[in-house]
């Protein structure tokens, strides 16, 4: 914004960024069998904006990093969004 006049202000507009995300809901499913396909039904996460407001993240698989359903045991999943990550684990379980 740029006023002329007998004075001139300049006014910088910055959009505000996500400083970090947090889980409010894991999803339903935390456990799975040896090649299941991973379910993200009831993943919540929000977005803290440097601002100080919050967004509700809508997940997709894309986000997320880390599940392979052919190896058992515990694994940490990782959602990105917009640079900012946060983990979950779930359990793959041999049948």
């Amino acid at each position: 914004l740029i006023v002329k006049g007998e004075h001139e202000a300049y006014v910088k507009v910055t959009e505000a960024q996500p400083g970090s995300i947090n889980i409010t809901s894991t999803p339903y499913k935390t456990s799975y069998y040896v090649g299941e396909e991973l379910n993200l039904d009831g993943l919540t996460v929000e977005a803290t904006y440097s601002d100080g407001s919050t967004f509700v993240v809508t997940v997709t698989s894309d986000m997320v990093s880390g599940f392979d359903s052919s190896v058992a045991g515990t694994q940490t999943l990782t959602v990105t969004y917009e640079d900012c990550t946060v983990n979950f684990d779930v359990e793959v379980i041999e049948e």
